[in-house]
C-alpha cells in the first residue's frame, strides 16, 4: 500500500483535501456568500466526529469503483429515495434563461437592440436578433451567449460611449 509519512495515501489525500480545498476554497466561498445576505448555513457532515470517523475508514468504504461516498450512499439508500442523492452534481446555477424572458427582458432588449448594434458596427445585428428570438421562443438556450453579449454591450456603453 502506498504511504505518505507512514499514513495510507488515501487518508493523507482526504485530509489534505479537507484542509486545503474545503477550508481554503469551498467553505470560504459559502461563508462569504451567506454572510453577504445574512443567511445562516450549516455543514453537518463536517462535524469533527464525522470527519474523524471518515478519515479513519478503510478506502473501500469511502470509494468503491467509481462510487465516491460509498458508505454514506449505502446508508441513504435505506432512508431516502435514491433520486434525491444519486445524481450528477448541479452546482448553483443562475437562472439566466428565465430571467432574460422575465425581469431582465427590458435590459436585454435595450442593450441588444438591432439598431444600436448596427450603429456600433462591431457585431452582426441579424444574428443576435435571431439568437434572442430563438431563446425567447424556447427554441434553444442561448442564455450564456446572451449574457456575454449583454455584458459586452454594457461595457461598450460605459467605456466607449
Amino acid at each position: 500500500m502506498n504511504k505518505l509519512h507512514g499514513v495510507p495515501l488515501h487518508r493523507a489525500l482526504r485530509a489534505a483535501e479537507a484542509r486545503v480545498y474545503l477550508c481554503d476554497d469551498i467553505l470560504q466561498k459559502v461563508d462569504r456568500a451567506s454572510m453577504s445576505c445574512a443567511l445562516e448555513t450549516r455543514a453537518p457532515l463536517l462535524d469533527h466526529r464525522i470527519v474523524s470517523l471518515v478519515l479513519g475508514m478503510p478506502e473501500d468504504m469511502v470509494v468503491r469503483g467509481r462510487t465516491r461516498k460509498y458508505i454514506l450512499k449505502k446508508l441513504l439508500y435505506r432512508l431516502l429515495p435514491a433520486e434525491l442523492f444519486d445524481r450528477r452534481k448541479s452546482g448553483f446555477r443562475v437562472p439566466l434563461g428565465s430571467w432574460f424572458k422575465g425581469r431582465l427582458k427590458p435590459m436585454l432588449e435595450h442593450y441588444l437592440d438591432p439598431a444600436l448594434i448596427k450603429k456600433q458596427g462591431l457585431l452582426n445585428p441579424e444574428f443576435i436578433s435571431k439568437m434572442v428570438r430563438g431563446h425567447m421562443d424556447g427554441k434553444g438556450d442561448a442564455a450564456h451567449r446572451l449574457f456575454a453579449l449583454l455584458v459586452f454591450q454594457m461595457w461598450h456603453e460605459r467605456y466607449l460611449g
